[in-house]
Protein backbone atom coordinates (compact mmCIF):
# COMPACT_ATOMS: atom_id res chain seq x y z
CA UNK A 1 0.00 0.00 0.00
CA UNK A 2 1.48 3.48 0.52
CA UNK A 3 2.11 5.73 -1.97
CA UNK A 4 2.44 4.48 -5.76
CA UNK A 5 3.29 5.74 -8.94
CA UNK A 6 1.16 5.58 -12.14
CA UNK A 7 4.47 3.31 -13.67
CA UNK A 8 3.39 1.29 -10.27
CA UNK A 9 -0.57 1.22 -10.76
CA UNK A 10 0.21 0.57 -14.86
CA UNK A 11 2.05 -2.55 -13.46
CA UNK A 12 -0.08 -3.96 -11.51
CA UNK A 13 -3.02 -3.57 -13.77
CA UNK A 14 -1.46 -4.96 -16.20
CA UNK A 15 -0.73 -7.92 -13.54
CA UNK A 16 -3.52 -8.67 -12.79
CA UNK A 17 -5.17 -8.63 -16.02
CA UNK A 18 -2.56 -11.57 -17.38
CA UNK A 19 -3.19 -13.37 -14.07
CA UNK A 20 -7.42 -12.85 -15.08
CA UNK A 21 -6.35 -14.22 -18.37
CA UNK A 22 -5.08 -17.29 -16.71
CA UNK A 23 -1.36 -16.73 -16.84
CA UNK A 24 0.62 -18.75 -14.49
CA UNK A 25 3.66 -16.36 -14.43
CA UNK A 26 1.45 -13.18 -13.55
CA UNK A 27 -0.35 -15.31 -10.42
CA UNK A 28 2.96 -16.42 -9.32
CA UNK A 29 4.58 -13.06 -9.46
CA UNK A 30 1.68 -11.59 -7.53
CA UNK A 31 2.21 -14.60 -4.89
CA UNK A 32 5.60 -13.88 -4.67
CA UNK A 33 5.36 -10.49 -4.03
CA UNK A 34 3.07 -10.81 -0.98
CA UNK A 35 4.15 -13.97 0.37
CA UNK A 36 6.13 -12.30 3.15
CA UNK A 37 3.44 -9.75 4.04
CA UNK A 38 0.79 -12.36 4.23
CA UNK A 39 2.65 -14.59 6.12
CA UNK A 40 4.18 -11.88 8.60
CA UNK A 41 0.57 -10.55 9.30
CA UNK A 42 -0.62 -14.32 10.16
CA UNK A 43 2.07 -15.03 12.24
CA UNK A 44 1.54 -11.73 14.17
CA UNK A 45 -1.97 -12.76 14.19
CA UNK A 46 -1.79 -16.33 15.06
CA UNK A 47 1.91 -16.21 17.16
CA UNK A 48 2.17 -19.76 15.47
CA UNK A 49 4.27 -20.84 12.69
CA UNK A 50 2.48 -23.71 11.77
CA UNK A 51 -1.06 -21.85 11.72
CA UNK A 52 0.48 -18.83 10.40
CA UNK A 53 1.94 -21.35 7.39
CA UNK A 54 -1.83 -22.74 7.08
CA UNK A 55 -3.61 -19.38 7.15
CA UNK A 56 -1.18 -18.24 4.55
CA UNK A 57 -1.52 -21.02 2.10
CA UNK A 58 -5.54 -20.24 2.69
CA UNK A 59 -5.03 -16.50 2.03
CA UNK A 60 -3.29 -17.79 -1.66
CA UNK A 61 -6.32 -19.91 -2.14
CA UNK A 62 -8.90 -17.44 -1.74
CA UNK A 63 -6.76 -15.14 -4.00
CA UNK A 64 -6.71 -17.76 -6.69
CA UNK A 65 -10.47 -18.41 -6.29
CA UNK A 66 -11.84 -14.63 -5.98
CA UNK A 67 -9.27 -13.58 -8.25
CA UNK A 68 -12.00 -12.60 -11.17
CA UNK A 69 -12.97 -10.04 -9.10
CA UNK A 70 -10.44 -7.93 -8.17
CA UNK A 71 -10.04 -4.11 -9.25
CA UNK A 72 -6.99 -4.41 -11.55
CA UNK A 73 -6.63 -0.46 -11.09
CA UNK A 74 -4.66 -0.92 -7.18
CA UNK A 75 -2.02 -3.11 -5.84
CA UNK A 76 -3.65 -6.45 -4.46
CA UNK A 77 -1.66 -5.51 -1.05
CA UNK A 78 -4.60 -4.31 0.71
CA UNK A 79 -6.62 -6.88 -0.37
CA UNK A 80 -4.07 -9.21 1.35
CA UNK A 81 -3.88 -7.57 4.23
CA UNK A 82 -7.99 -7.92 4.39
CA UNK A 83 -7.73 -11.77 3.73
CA UNK A 84 -4.78 -12.23 5.71
CA UNK A 85 -6.39 -11.09 8.74
CA UNK A 86 -10.34 -12.27 8.16
CA UNK A 87 -8.39 -16.05 7.88
CA UNK A 88 -6.23 -15.33 10.73
CA UNK A 89 -9.61 -14.53 13.33
CA UNK A 90 -10.67 -17.85 11.55
CA UNK A 91 -8.18 -19.94 12.54
CA UNK A 92 -7.90 -18.21 16.10
CA UNK A 93 -11.87 -18.90 16.79
CA UNK A 94 -11.40 -22.50 15.39
CA UNK A 95 -8.55 -22.74 18.23
CA UNK A 96 -10.69 -21.77 20.72
CA UNK A 97 -13.35 -24.10 19.79
CA UNK A 98 -11.01 -26.80 20.15
CA UNK A 99 -9.34 -25.94 23.51
CA UNK A 100 -10.62 -28.91 25.26
CA UNK A 101 -8.15 -30.99 23.43
CA UNK A 102 -4.78 -31.73 25.45
CA UNK A 103 -2.34 -29.60 23.75
CA UNK A 104 1.97 -29.47 23.91
CA UNK A 105 2.51 -26.32 25.42
CA UNK A 106 5.06 -24.71 22.48
CA UNK A 107 6.43 -21.46 22.53
CA UNK A 108 5.88 -19.83 19.31
CA UNK A 109 6.25 -16.57 20.55
CA UNK A 110 10.00 -15.82 18.74
CA UNK A 111 9.31 -14.07 15.83
CA UNK A 112 10.56 -16.46 12.67
CA UNK A 113 13.40 -14.00 11.04
CA UNK A 114 11.56 -12.15 8.35
CA UNK A 115 13.86 -9.15 8.44
CA UNK A 116 17.06 -8.99 9.55
CA UNK A 117 17.95 -7.30 12.87
CA UNK A 118 20.81 -5.78 14.65
CA UNK A 119 24.20 -7.28 13.37
CA UNK A 120 25.59 -7.47 16.90
CA UNK A 121 24.91 -10.54 18.26
CA UNK A 122 24.57 -9.05 21.79
CA UNK A 123 22.23 -6.71 19.94
CA UNK A 124 20.08 -9.59 18.42
CA UNK A 125 19.59 -11.30 21.52
CA UNK A 126 18.18 -8.13 23.21
CA UNK A 127 15.95 -6.96 20.55
CA UNK A 128 15.31 -11.26 20.27
CA UNK A 129 13.86 -11.10 23.81
CA UNK A 130 11.94 -7.94 23.91
CA UNK A 131 10.27 -9.24 20.39
CA UNK A 132 9.20 -11.75 22.32
CA UNK A 133 7.71 -10.25 25.33
CA UNK A 134 5.97 -7.68 22.98
CA UNK A 135 4.40 -11.10 21.43
CA UNK A 136 4.03 -12.37 24.35
CA UNK A 137 1.40 -9.28 25.27
CA UNK A 138 -0.11 -9.04 22.26
CA UNK A 139 -0.97 -12.53 22.11
CA UNK A 140 -3.51 -11.38 25.38
CA UNK A 141 -5.00 -8.24 23.74
CA UNK A 142 -8.78 -8.88 21.58
CA UNK A 143 -8.29 -9.86 17.93
CA UNK A 144 -9.76 -6.87 16.20
CA UNK A 145 -7.46 -4.36 18.45
CA UNK A 146 -4.48 -6.73 17.75
CA UNK A 147 -4.81 -6.60 13.79
CA UNK A 148 -5.48 -2.87 14.48
CA UNK A 149 -1.77 -2.78 16.29
CA UNK A 150 -0.29 -5.15 13.69
CA UNK A 151 -1.37 -3.49 10.44
CA UNK A 152 -0.73 0.30 11.63
CA UNK A 153 1.89 0.16 14.63
CA UNK A 154 3.81 -2.94 13.17
CA UNK A 155 3.45 -3.06 9.44
CA UNK A 156 3.43 1.02 9.38
CA UNK A 157 0.19 1.51 7.34
CA UNK A 158 -2.06 4.29 7.62
CA UNK A 159 -4.90 5.26 9.74
CA UNK A 160 -6.64 5.35 6.66
CA UNK A 161 -5.76 2.05 4.95
CA UNK A 162 -6.52 -0.12 8.01
CA UNK A 163 -10.03 1.23 8.28
CA UNK A 164 -10.22 0.50 4.81
CA UNK A 165 -8.59 -3.14 5.24
CA UNK A 166 -10.97 -3.64 8.28
CA UNK A 167 -13.93 -2.48 7.03
CA UNK A 168 -14.47 -0.02 9.49
CA UNK A 169 -13.89 3.92 10.11
CA UNK A 170 -10.49 6.08 10.92
CA UNK A 171 -12.40 7.07 14.52
CA UNK A 172 -12.97 3.30 15.07
CA UNK A 173 -9.34 2.33 14.16
CA UNK A 174 -8.05 5.04 16.54
CA UNK A 175 -9.97 4.12 19.52
CA UNK A 176 -8.65 0.54 19.11
CA UNK A 177 -5.52 1.58 18.40
CA UNK A 178 -5.47 3.82 21.83
CA UNK A 179 -7.08 1.30 23.82
CA UNK A 180 -4.99 -1.44 22.71
CA UNK A 181 -1.71 0.57 23.54
CA UNK A 182 -3.16 1.03 26.97
CA UNK A 183 -3.84 -2.31 27.52
CA UNK A 184 -0.60 -3.79 25.75
CA UNK A 185 1.54 -1.07 28.37
CA UNK A 186 -0.58 -2.86 31.37
CA UNK A 187 0.57 -6.03 30.23
CA UNK A 188 4.13 -5.46 29.89
CA UNK A 189 3.93 -3.94 32.81
CA UNK A 190 2.80 -6.67 34.68
CA UNK A 191 4.96 -8.84 33.10
CA UNK A 192 8.40 -7.22 33.54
Amino acid sequence: MGTATCEDEKAWAELIRNAKAGDSEAIGTIIAAHREQVLRVAWRMLFDLDEAQDAAQEVFVRFLKYLKGLDETQNPGGWFYRVTVNVSRDVEKKRRRRQWLPMPDHDHCSAPNFAQAAADPSERLAFSEEASRVARSLKLLPAKERSVLILRDVEGLSTCEVAKILGSTEATVRSQACRAKVRLKKILEAHS
